[in-house]
């Protein structure tokens, strides 16, 4: 590849969604190398954004406005920074070569959302993992629940640093644990996921739960509105 000069017809342009600290030391790095660089973010003057040649304010999870911004941009490269993406349409941009995404649209795709990355793990890899279930209301997560059992936690299928996941003790603490995960969820969807910890510290079942998503399951993963259940085994993968 050849890197021509910043904001010049020549320029290597690369495009990051989400512009926070890491993405501002990547944005640095990038103007080392002599690329022109475009940083997105949903707030004005994100980290990344008082650095970059150009920014952007969208939301990234509707999937309009990050195409108007890629369409508009032209970037060759785009890197995710973040999970708060409409990653469905991420894959629609690099299949229409709009741009290419690092390190794969598909890879963003898959493990920004913890039913994908479960679904991919288990039923499609057929690697080891603890049981597991997802959830669209709260009905579906107290049923999950009560065949996981307790103690669990529960978890938004896309979400950052722990954000609306709960460690459930008893039938009492699912209603809590479904607001909460739907409070926190990244994406509004009603979908969670549940897992059951089983591992050789400890055999009590951890849930997951997602903004209108829930799942069940052992490590604290992202959110959406779907949840999740499973149990652990003896992992912290999604």
């Amino acid at each position: 590849m050849t890197f021509g000069t910043p904001l010049s017809p020549a320029a290597i342009k690369v495009m990051l969604l989400g512009s926070g600290e890491l993405g501002k030391e990547v944005i640095i790095e990038l103007q080392r190398l002599g690329v022109e660089t475009i940083a997105v973010d949903r707030y004005a003057d994100a980290p990344a954004q008082q650095v970059a040649h150009r920014a952007h304010v969208i939301d990234m999870t509707d999937a309009k406005a990050l195409r108007a911004v890629v369409e508009k941009e032209k970037p060759h490269l785009v890197v995710p920074e973040i999970e708060a993406l409409a990653t469905d349409e991420l894959v629609r941009i690099e299949a229409d070569r709009l741009a290419t995404v690092i390190p794969t649209a598909r890879a963003a795709h898959v493990t920004m959302n913890r039913e994908r990355i479960r679904v991919l793990a288990a039923e499609e890899l057929k690697l080891p993992v603890s049981p597991y279930a997802f959830a669209s209301s709260l009905a579906e997560l107290q049923a999950a629940c009560a065949k996981i059992g307790f103690p669990c936690f529960v978890k938004p299928v896309m979400s950052s640093s722990g954000k609306g996941q709960s460690r459930l003790k008893s039938a009492e603490d699912v209603a809590p644990a479904w607001e909460k995960a739907l409070s926190a969820g990244r994406v509004r969807e009603a979908r969670g996921s549940w897992k059951a910890r089983s591992s050789s510290i400890s055999r009590s079942p951890s849930l997951r739960c997602a903004p209108q998503m829930a799942r069940i399951s052992a490590p604290p993963s992202a959110m959406s509105r779907r949840t999740a259940i499973t149990s652990k085994a003896g992992s912290r993968n999604r």
